[in-house]
Formats: structure tokens, C-alpha cells, sequence
């Protein structure tokens, strides 16, 4: 469970070679949940995140997963957006998507795969509030099939918990 969220969610993790890590120690400003997949020996592991906020503007659903090329941008260059899935409904919007992207690491280029899924919860007394969460695999292009496998498992065990009556989200100690 995020505690880190005012509405809770809970999720498994695929496997495990699938390990919880601080994201601060990742390097990760804006995570609210960081994961790392051992196993690979082309020194590269894949990480996998959560992340998420309250928004008030006016944006689309479509400008907010769009947004998610600009982070892209900031640590990879010729960045693309690959494919992208309208999935949800009005008051649950959804987007899937995979990007593309080239960085470099201690002088070896790598070709990135971000897989994502963009959800959000409409406040339904106040359309314009809406809870954003971003769930992101980033992984090399080598290890994409099987880290997309792996994502739509860990996607299939995402839950969002029902508030408690008081309008206050349920938490776990």
C-alpha cells in the first residue's frame, strides 16, 4: 500500500526478482514508489515507479500523458512516443503508453523503453480535481518483451481502495 497518496492503492509485484528501492537513493525526485528488477547481466536493470499528484488545471488527459515525454526528455534525447491507448472512462480516465529514448550511461548508449499507465480519479462534485497516478517501467529495448509481460502482471494486482465513510482515504499503520 502507498501511504504516500491521500487515496490508497495496493499492488504485487510480478516476481521476485522484482526488489523495492528508495527512490531517493535512485536518484528519483517525484516517486512515490520505486522498484529495481535483478536478474539482468547487461548492467542495466529495469525500474519500475509510482508516482502521483492532485490536479487542478485545465489540462486534458491527453496533455498530461504528453507531459510524460518531457520527463523523458530530461534524462534521454530523440525521445518518441511509440504508441499510446485511450482505456478508461469519464470519470476514471486511463491512457497506456510505451515511449522511446537514447541516453547514456557511464559512456555506453543505451535505447530506453518506458512503458506507462496515466490513470486518474475525477472528484465528482469538482471535475476539474482529479488524482494522477503514473505508473512507469523503464527498461532497454533488448529487455522490452519481457518487461511488458511483466507490466501488464504487475498493472493486472493495481487496486484503488475505497475511503473510508468520513471522506478520509484508509491507511494501514
Amino acid at each position: 500500500m502507498l501511504e504516500a497518496f491521500p487515496i490508497p492503492i495496493q499492488f504485487r509485484m510480478p516476481n521476485d526478482e522484482w526488489v523495492q528501492s528508495d527512490p531517493s537513493e535512485l536518484g528519483l525526485t517525484n516517486a512515490a514508489f520505486a522498484a529495481v528488477r535483478r536478474g539482468f547481466q547487461d548492467g542495466y536493470a529495469p525500474v519500475l515507479t509510482v508516482s502521483g499528484g492532485w490536479r487542478t488545471d485545465a489540462a486534458s488527459f491527453q496533455q498530461i500523458a504528453d507531459e510524460s515525454l518531457e520527463v523523458l526528455e530530461q534524462d534521454a534525447t530523440d525521445v518518441e512516443l511509440v504508441k499510446r491507448t485511450e482505456v478508461g472512462r469519464a470519470h476514471a480516465p486511463a491512457i497506456a503508453q510505451s515511449l522511446a529514448g537514447t541516453a547514456t550511461y557511464e559512456g555506453r548508449r543505451l535505447d530506453l523503453r518506458r512503458f506507462q499507465a496515466i490513470t486518474g480519479i475525477v472528484d465528482v462534485n469538482d471535475p476539474i480535481k482529479r488524482f494522477v497516478i503514473i505508473y512507469s517501467l523503464t527498461c532497454l529495448y533488448r529487455q522490452s518483451e519481457q518487461m511488458k509481460d511483466e507490466f501488464q502482471e504487475f498493472m493486472s494486482t493495481v487496486q484503488v481502495l475505497a475511503p473510508s465513510g468520513d471522506g478520509d482515504a484508509d491507511r494501514e499503520p
